[in-house]
């Protein structure tokens, strides 16, 4: 078994459709190689947008019309700001000059045409239509570089959502339409595709780049397997291996390679799913398994100390809160109130599990291994991907509780995340009313010092009736080598400053 294992990972390791990968810089200068998970599922059509892995290479070769940073702030991008004109119409200010990769100039029509058919055209049923932007209700062109945008209802994350917005070039796409785009894709940003392969994407300079990048090129890599991605740059295949663990820090780190550690928008959750006759119906059982988890060890001797979660959001959010202290570890208290809820001599759960790696693994048992110390003796059932988004997405769910990285990109927003606990949904996993409804008073109250108090009034109540057990934010550990200026802001690669050293 282990010789099949060995085979495989070397069949994996560093090659593209079966063809090994020559070390870098032996073949075109300049040229950065970047290991990653895996390529896009829907190539580059911008009506498709998954989150990652999209996020991880679109924005070498397209650009949004803004940008969200570090703080969490919206930027201006493609734009180059915007007008609240009423509270459903908005105007933004297009940045002018600037011209894609085919030559075709970046304007309002452009702008105009992306919004006619990305969504009310071919992808009026696709994702970006129906979860990042579904309160648009048209685009009207100003001037040439004025684009006026109206929403169904009033929508203040309108901005934010248009981050993750890529015009398309009209002349270009009517021409080849969206099956040729996704393949063969063109955009403003500071390289241009020039091979869409199997297993490779390669990019070189857009000679029309309004924010022309240090390098001549870079060229992602679909490599699947953790350990093969480590070893492509351990053998100085790749430049930068996106997604190592945390366990390869150190190691890698004593062999020269720069270990670096960037935010993802994501945290996470052991969701409860509250059904008739559970334990879980209990406010006091719900706080006695947050007090049960020692989040502090788990961060420390798994994560490489990630940041511990201490609210239903990260650090980039809009509203989240940096005062709220993460909750305490108090096995004592914790059994308490389980006495309290009626529960003295404990009780069985059933958690359905995603583990994407072995650290993942570990971070369940841990979890596991604490509720037991409290006599919550916990079974955890192991899910595949597709069947644990489809539980996700109908709340067909079979055990107590489920685990969940929650995406919180590209809005940053507790929208994104809400939306799956809401109880507007058909089975929602826990319904918190009270909540569900300032929440969606919040999404369309425009002022701002309003929507800040009533996020902060959300933040108590879910502190006070948690929803799931609060574990960790995620982070990405990645692998550099040979290279300078790798700069990650919420996800986003900033390629065009990325240089060799």
């Amino acid at each position: 078994m282990l010789l099949s294992v060995l085979l495989l990972g070397a069949c994996d390791r560093g090659q593209v459709d079966g063809t090994p990968l020559p070390p870098v810089g032996s073949s075109e200068p300049r040229i950065v190689r970047v290991a990653m998970r895996r390529l896009p599922p829907a190539f580059a059509d911008i009506a498709a947008h998954s989150g990652q892995p999209s996020v991880d290479i679109w924005p070498a070769f397209f650009d949004a019309l803004t940008f969200i940073d570090n703080d969490g702030q919206t930027q201006p991008w493609l734009t180059t700001g915007w007008t609240l004109v009423d509270d459903r119409t908005w105007h933004f200010k297009l940045r002018e000059g600037v011209k894609f990769s085919n030559g075709e100039p970046f304007d309002a029509r452009a702008v105009q045409s992306s919004v006619d058919n990305v969504l009310f055209g071919y992808g009026a049923t696709n994702l970006v239509r129906n979860s990042l932007l579904p309160t648009v209700a048209g685009a009207r062109i100003v001037d040439s570089h004025t684009i006026e945008i109206t929403t169904y209802a009033p929508d203040p994350l309108l901005p934010r959502r248009l981050a993750q917005f890529y015009p398309l070039p009209p002349e270009y796409f009517a021409k080849v339409g969206p099956r040729e785009f996704a393949r063969k894709p063109v955009g403003t940003g500071p390289f241009m595709v020039t091979d869409w392969g199997v297993g490779i994407v390669r990019t070189r300079v857009n000679p029309h780049a309004w924010n022309p990048p240090r390098l001549a090129g870079v060229d992602f890599v679909e490599i699947p397997d953790m350990t093969a991605r480590r070893q492509a740059i351990e053998s100085r295949q790749v430049h930068i291996a996106q997604y190592l663990s945390p366990d390869d820090i150190a190691d890698l780190g004593a062999a020269g390679i720069r270990m670096i550690q960037v935010a993802e928008p994501r945290s996470r959750l052991m969701v409860f799913i509250v059904k008739e006759g559970s334990p879980l119906k209990s406010v006091l059982v719900r706080r006695a398994l947050n007090h049960a988890v020692n989040r502090k060890d788990i961060v420390k001797y798994l994560l490489a100390d990630a940041p511990i979660s201490t609210q239903l959001g990260i650090r980039a959010m809009e509203g989240f809160d940096p005062s709220i202290e993460p909750v305490t570890y108090d096995p004592a208290l914790a059994r308490r109130l389980l006495a309290q809820a009626g529960y003295p001599k404990g009780f069985k759960l059933d958690v359905d599990t995603l583990a994407s790696t072995n650290t993942d693994r570990l971070v369940f048992e841990a979890v596991a291994a604490d509720l037991q110390d409290i006599g919550v003796e916990v079974t955890l059932n192991t899910v595949e991907f597709e069947r644990w988004r489809a539980n996700l997405l109908t709340g067909n769910w079979k055990g107590d509780m489920y685990t969940w990285a929650t995406g919180i990109g590209p809005l940053f927003d507790i929208s994104r995340i809400w939306q799956y606990l809401s109880c507007d949904r058909a089975k929602p996993p826990f319904c918190q009313r009270e909540v569900s409804d300032l929440i969606n008073a919040r999404s369309v109250e425009m002022d701002p010092q309003r929507r800040a108090q009533m996020m902060a009034a959300a933040n108590q109540m879910l502190l006070d009736d948690p929803p799931a057990i609060l574990l960790h934010e995620l982070m990405a550990v990645t692998g550099l080598i040979g290279v300078k200026d790798y700069d990650v802001q919420n996800l986003i690669v900033r390629w065009d400053r990325l240089d060799l050293e």
